[in-house]
């Protein structure tokens, strides 16, 4: 697997733009030690991969080790890890000018498609008062269409179908219109008709839609010449940590093939290490390629996979007994992080005894 030779800066500098390096006052989540540490520095990934046309240097860069592989299909996890993936394949697709595959994994976990539908992630303050296209993937119910009312009343622009976007193909768990590039480019390309409608965001429905939207996002704001978003609603669950994870209906079309690997932060390598789990048995590992290496992760926290990451960075972290920014009584944020987790812990509810408090921010 080849390694990056991209100035780090570029890709930091891009972080910094997508609104994803934050500075400040944060919890993080504990390892397995269940140890809270607090930290002045985080990384927002859910703010990486939202604009278009920035986004796509991070697909080129992500896309780098694999170039000359033979590789045959880019795995990322859910939801996050779909549009990264997507993105991927088609650079891929692109430049070697052959067909390249996409796919993703997803935790196991209880629970049907009939589980209610909500914007999480900041996404709901993303969308509010801008134009917003959907694409609309429950036909009967219209459920991504109610869940952005809710956050958006009067700003929706259109409302796309999903299966008559693919021509009636999505059936079951078919996703194979999309998930195949340069095929897939033919089904984006129908964003042409709301050109004119100065679309600022597009919402999808999770799992299929989310490439769909950011096939559309990617189109939109290349042709008309101006940013576009592409967020995603997700199913109201509550998956525990550390489930094993699912290929699903993608496990046969990845057999035996050459595969690589996409994620977006990389801390401890847990839900990295359970996607290869996922893969290794029935496929060949390339490697795993991601934006951001956060937690020093090696080959020997994955399985022996090699990684390649954008950006390595380097965040001091303190055990929240000892944190010194707690005792400036500087505020925790709520936002991002788990602030609202720990402040319900014994430290936490001392803390803010003693005077401490948490943001919104």
């Amino acid at each position: 697997m080849k390694n990056l030779q991209k100035d780090q800066t570029d890709y930091s500098e891009g972080l910094k733009k997508s609104g994803s390096l934050l500075e400040g006052h944060f919890a993080l989540t504990p390892k397995a030690d269940g140890v809270w540490r607090h930290s002045d520095r985080y990384i927002n990934k859910d703010a990486i991969g939202r604009l278009y046309p920035d986004v796509l240097a991070f697909y080129g860069g992500l896309a780098q080790p694999f170039l000359g592989t033979g590789v045959a299909t880019i795995v990322g996890p859910a939801e996050g890890g779909i549009a990264f993936a997507h993105g991927v394949a088609r650079h891929i697709s692109r430049v070697e000018k052959r067909p390249v595959n996409a796919a993703f994994v997803q935790p196991r976990y209880e629970g049907t498609d009939t589980d209610p539908i909500i914007l999480k992630r900041g996404f709901d303050e993303d969308i509010a008062g801008h134009r917003v296209l959907i694409i609309e993937g429950f036909r009967r119910e219209r459920r991504t269409t109610e869940t952005v009312l809710r956050a958006n009343p009067g700003n929706i622009v259109g409302i796309v179908d999903i299966f008559d976007i693919a021509n009636g193909c999505f059936t079951g768990l078919d996703w194979a219109i999309t998930s195949e590039y340069p095929k897939a480019i033919g089904v984006f390309q129908q964003a042409q008709r709301f050109l004119e409608r100065e679309v600022e965001i597009v919402v999808s429905p999770p799992g299929a839609g989310i490439p769909i939207a950011h096939g559309f996002a990617d189109y939109l704001s290349i042709v008309g010449n101006r940013p576009v978003k592409a967020v995603y609603t997700e199913f109201d669950r509550q998956i525990a940590r550390d489930v094993p994870m699912d290929l699903g209906p993608f496990r046969s079309k990845i057999e035996g093939q050459k595969v690589g690997l996409i994620e977006d932060i990389t801390t401890t390598g847990g839900s990295a290490k359970r996607m290869i789990v996922a893969i290794q048995e029935i496929a060949e590992i390339i490697g795993l390629s991601v934006i951001a290496d956060r937690g020093g992760v090696t080959s020997d926290d994955l399985c022996g996979v090699s990684l390649s990451a954008l950006v390595k960075i380097a965040m001091e972290s303190w055990v929240d007994s000892e944190c010194p920014l707690c005792t400036e009584s500087k505020p925790v944020s709520g936002k991002y992080g788990k602030g609202r987790s720990w402040v319900s812990t014994i430290q936490g509810q001392q803390w803010l005894a003693a005077g401490g408090s948490i943001t919104n921010s």
